[in-house]
């Protein structure tokens, strides 16, 4: 049997963590009321561990919903726009995990949670995509290791990232050599002065910005491209994000990522609190990108067509 000290990351279950397991105890029935406790347990550890590595995620109804936890429900912690990781507390000695029916479908995955004998220490032992049994083999879990369980919920957000494409046709830059614009983008070399077009990208010679609202308190910023041509078939492209409405600076977790045509991260950087956030690249005539902003649980995504 694997201990306790074999795990990575101990996560303590303080007064809060049983706080919140008690509140849920209280409203479910006699029979129900351990097992929920100890979900509870399970579902802080998870949030835990989840926000001490940056992962923005809130409690499901089945912690804090009275109805569900009368039911039985399961116990989940909820990663906006992503889906649900169902939390499974596991005792000391038990070699198997405990999977109710009503939650083997509709999770994004599961995550199977070691508690200590004294309920004051849990570890996250592994997860799976899928269940579909009642008992499912702890050792099972352990093939998925925690770190494990952050490349996949990467893998998980690069892939909301690549589907939340702005709906409309690519925008061709090539046309902007001629004037024209399109999709509310606009001519950067009519707007910015001379010294302000040197600071952005003195070798470009057709520019072009748009305006974006990341749906936070002043929290708007300007997407600029340029493109100058290297030869017949090939143009140097850079990409940049600035801070418009007075600001000085961009939200320090601001995220900048390149796509290629297959929608695979092949450029990322994140502001820090800097000025601005620039890509330069070269590409053919017809190659396709898109550029994502990120902030929080926000992304907008444009698509481009040398």
């Amino acid at each position: 049997m694997t201990t306790a000290t074999d795990f990575v990351f101990p996560i303590p279950l303080a007064w809060d963590a049983h706080d919140l397991a008690e509140q849920s105890r209280q409203h479910t029935t006699a029979d129900r009321a351990k097992q929920s406790y100890l979900r509870t347990l399970a579902v802080y550890a998870v949030k835990y561990y989840l926000d001490c590595m940056g992962i923005a995620s809130s409690y499901g109804d089945g912690i804090n919903n009275p109805t569900l936890l009368q039911l039985g429900c399961g116990a989940e912690v909820c990663l906006s726009e992503l889906g649900r990781l169902e939390c499974l507390p596991v005792l000391p000695g038990s070699s198997v995990v405990e999977v109710l029916p009503e939650v083997w479908s509709d999770r994004l995955a599961y995550v199977a949670v070691q508690l200590d004998s004294s309920l004051q220490t849990a570890w996250i032992v592994g997860y799976l995509e899928t269940v579909c049994t009642e008992q499912v083999p702890l050792e099972k879990f352990r093939q998925n290791s925690l770190e494990d369980l952050l490349i996949f919920l990467d893998r998980q957000q690069q892939t909301q990232i690549q589907q939340q494409v702005v709906n409309h046709a690519p925008i061709k830059l090539s046309a902007w050599f001629h004037n024209t614009f399109q999709q509310h983008w606009q001519n950067l070399n009519t707007i910015l002065t001379p010294t302000q077009l040197a600071y952005r990208h003195r070798l470009s010679s057709a520019m072009g910005r748009k305006i974006f609202d990341l749906k936070r308190a002043d929290q708007q910023v300007e997407l600029s491209l340029g493109l100058t041509p290297l030869d017949t078939s090939e143009l140097d492209v850079w990409v940049g994000v600035h801070p418009v409405g007075g600001q000085t600076q961009l939200p320090e977790d601001l995220q900048l990522v390149i796509l290629n045509a297959s929608g695979e991260t092949v450029m990322q950087a994140q502001a820090n609190n800097t000025e601005s956030l620039q890509f330069q690249f070269s590409g053919e005539l017809g190659e396709q990108f898109s550029v994502c902003m990120i902030l929080g649980d926000v992304s907008v995504t444009e698509a481009f067509v040398i």
